[in-house]
């Protein structure tokens, strides 16, 4: 798996990205799962789903989410939904993108810590709003 992936791979990258140790030892245990699961034969979707939006992300670094807009902080942490379920949490540090933390939304972690909903949760809760 690689850490950094550089604009040597042909991608039209404004920034380089790299996985913070938690991140990589994540994605590593979800490509173990789903190998488990499905054979070593298969491709890792979520992974390649994960790597992805690492790649937009590093296009366009402001597509996440500022963490400011949930609280009345500013450390500079976005979040962005990778898609299947999983979040990344990253943050600019000069020309490097450096995705921090990666939650799936079915973690405790990513409900209680930070208060984010999925957009499966969004359409739940704007439809019991159009009801009341």
């Amino acid at each position: 798996m690689p850490k950094n992936l550089k604009r040597s791979w042909g991608c039209n990258m404004e920034l380089e990205y790299e996985y913070s140790q938690t991140v990589s030892e994540k994605l590593h245990a979800i490509a173990r799962r789903y190998i488990a699961g499905h054979g070593e034969e298969s491709e890792p979707i979520y992974i390649w789903k994960i790597i992805r939006a690492a790649r937009r992300l590093a296009d366009n670094p402001n597509a996440g989410t500022p963490l400011s807009d949930l609280y009345d902080i500013n450390i500079g942490f976005r979040y962005y939904y990778a898609g299947l379920g999983y979040y990344l949490f990253y943050y600019v540090d000069g020309d490097k993108l450096i995705i921090a933390e990666l939650f799936n939304a079915r973690d405790e972690e990513l409900i209680n810590l930070w208060e984010i909903t999925t957009p499966v949760q969004r359409l739940i809760d704007s439809s019991e709003e159009e009801q009341s």
